[in-house]
C-alpha cells in the first residue's frame, strides 16, 4: 500500500461528505479516492448500518471499511464487526480521530477503548463454543463463504457475480476452492454441508 492512503466517504448527508472531504484531503497521509480506495469512511448512522457494511464490502472487497458516527457500545459495534468493518469512528470524533481511524484501519490496527476490545473478544469466544469443531465452511474465506451463502439461495455463477460486484471467472475460481476445501464435487453436497451446518449449530 502507497503511504498515501486513498480514502471514499459515503454520506447521505452532503454537507457531512463534503467537509469530511475537505478536512481530510490536508492530512498528507491521505488522498480523497472515488474509484479503487484503500479505506471507505462509510457513514452508518443513517438506516441499517450492518447492511450498508455488507454491501459495501460487497461492491469493494479489497478496501477496509471503517464505521462513522456510530456510539462506543457492544450493541452497536458488535454487528458492525460481525458485518465486517476494520475500524470505527464516534459521533464525537474529531477530524484528527477521523483521519487516525483511516490509517489504523489501512494498517490493520485498531483504536478502542479496554471495555469495547474486552467485549469483542467475549463475543469471539461464545461464537467459538457454539461452533461445530468439524462445521463446513471452517476453513472457507469470507468471501467463499458469501459464495457459498448464495449458491444457496439458489443464484448461478453469473447472477452471484452480479451481485458481488466480481468477474464471472472469479466466482468460477471460488466455487471451485468451496468444492475442494469441503471435499465435495458437486455444488449440491456443497449447500448440504452448509445446512447441516447450520442445522447442528441451531442457526
Amino acid at each position: 500500500m502507497d503511504e498515501s492512503i486513498g480514502v471514499l466517504i459515503v454520506s447521505e448527508i452532503e454537507l457531512l461528505r463534503e467537509g469530511l472531504e475537505v478536512l481530510l484531503g490536508r492530512d498528507e497521509r491521505i488522498t480523497i479516492e472515488n474509484r479503487e480506495p484503500d479505506v471507505v469512511l462509510l457513514d452508518t448512522a443513517i438506516g441499517d448500518g450492518p447492511a450498508a457494511v455488507r454491501e459495501a464490502a460487497a461492491c469493494m472487497p479489497r478496501a477496509r471499511i471503517v464505521a462513522l458516527g456510530v456510539s462506543e457500545t457492544t450493541e452497536e459495534l458488535i454487528p458492525l464487526a460481525e458485518a465486517g468493518i476494520a475500524g470505527f469512528v464516534t459521533r464525537g470524533a474529531t477530524h484528527y480521530e477521523v483521519a487516525d481511524a483511516v490509517w489504523g484501519a489501512a494498517h490493520d490496527e485498531l483504536d478502542c477503548s479496554p471495555q469495547v476490545a474486552s467485549s469483542l473478544l467475549r463475543h469471539v469466544r461464545l461464537l467459538a463454543d457454539r461452533r461445530p469443531r468439524d462445521a463446513a465452511g471452517a476453513a472457507l474465506t469470507r468471501r467463499e463463504r458469501q459464495v457459498l451463502g448464495l449458491i444457496d439461495e439458489g443464484l448461478s455463477n453469473k447472477q452471484i457475480a452480479a451481485r458481488l460486484c466480481i468477474e464471472l471467472a472469479t466466482v468460477k475460481n471460488h466455487v471451485h476452492n468451496i468444492l475442494e476445501k469441503l471435499h465435495v464435487s458437486r455444488r449440491g453436497e456443497a449447500v448440504a454441508r452448509l445446512r447441516e451446518t447450520r442445522r447442528v449449530a441451531g442457526i
